[in-house]
């Protein structure tokens, strides 16, 4: 199911109207004009990923309203769901340029976001290389010898 689908009826029209065409938004999801991009980044840690609502009707003051509430008994396959919180792990199906393969984001950051760079590894202006490790946390990376080791290399490879 899509986020369309999902939020069919009113907030479909939302959707549509504040972000299918948002002209800046396009802008976010092009290659950025740099000679070089390294896209360094950890995986499969469980990440929230989304929510899982339910349309409850009532009233008010005589009126019928909607309202969307948090499902906390909604289940799926693709996601664990904790009380309505989907959160994607290392079992999760990820789509890539080339096919799909099972992995999570970093614990803050879903992979979709984390790994986005590798859809400009085609461009001819662009130099983009990724580097993905398991189990770096999104803010612990900082302390991480994985992480220091490709600044080194990177920031030696530039100046000498």
């Amino acid at each position: 199911m899509t986020i369309v689908q999902i939020s069919s009826g009113d907030g479909g029209l939302y959707l549509e109207r504040d972000f299918e065409g948002d002209t800046i938004l396009d802008d976010y999801l092009t290659c950025p004009p740099v000679a070089r991009l390294v896209n360094v980044y950890g995986i499969n840690l469980p990440t929230e990923a989304g929510y899982a609502f339910r349309i409850q009707q009532g009233t008010l003051d005589s009126c019928l309203f909607t309202k969307y509430k948090l499902d906390k008994a909604f289940r799926t396959d693709t996601h664990k769901c904790v009380d309505g919180t989907l959160y994607e792990n290392k079992h999760t199906v990820q789509k890539q340029r080339d096919g799909t393969r099972k992995c999570s984001g970093d614990g803050t950051v879903t992979y979709q976001s984390l790994s986005y760079p590798l859809n400009w590894e085609d461009n001819e202006k662009t130099t983009v290389e990724n580097h993905e490790f398991e189990d770096m946390e999104h803010r612990a990376m900082l302390a991480d010898p994985r992480l220091h080791e490709v600044l080194i290399k990177h920031v030696c490879k530039m100046s000498g």
